[in-house]
């Protein structure tokens, strides 16, 4: 537990941690049609329109979470994430696995990134998922 009774939520709202990776995936998949080389090249670096927030907030079947949030966004299939190495796109979204009433419990929140000085950050970077490599 990382908190309980956060300013501005409900009484006795919990923010939950993992003390663990929950599933090694990039944070978002190359986008080839991106005006951005380092968006065409390692993905887009906006939480906002990453894959991994899609997924990580999809109660969705295999294969449905994805939707294209910007006209040169990409699905993390093994064409489009580095080395073709863990793709997701055919994964059940991540709430998925949760049954109703534990999804029925979840808070939505805001997340506004920061820096450790409290600033919003003017770029961030995600973790590179380069395109897969041609043998």
């Amino acid at each position: 537990m990382a908190d309980k009774n956060h300013a501005g939520y409900p009484s006795n709202s919990v923010t939950l941690v993992t003390n663990q990776i929950i599933k090694m995936l990039c944070f978002d998949a190359t986008e080839p049609s991106n005006g951005n080389s380092d968006r065409r090249n390692y993905g887009n670096n906006r939480y906002i329109y990453s894959n991994l927030r899609q997924w990580l907030n999809s109660p969705a079947a295999a294969g449905q979470w994805y939707t294209a949030q910007h006209s040169a966004d990409q699905t993390p299939d093994s064409s489009h994430v580095w080395n073709g190495v863990n793709p997701y796109s055919g994964l059940a979204g991540f709430l998925n696995a949760f049954t109703a009433n534990e999804r029925a419990a979840l808070l939505n929140t805001t997340i506004t990134p920061q820096t450790a000085a409290g600033r919003r950050p003017a770029r961030t970077r995600s973790s590179p998922c380069p395109a897969r490599r041609s043998a």
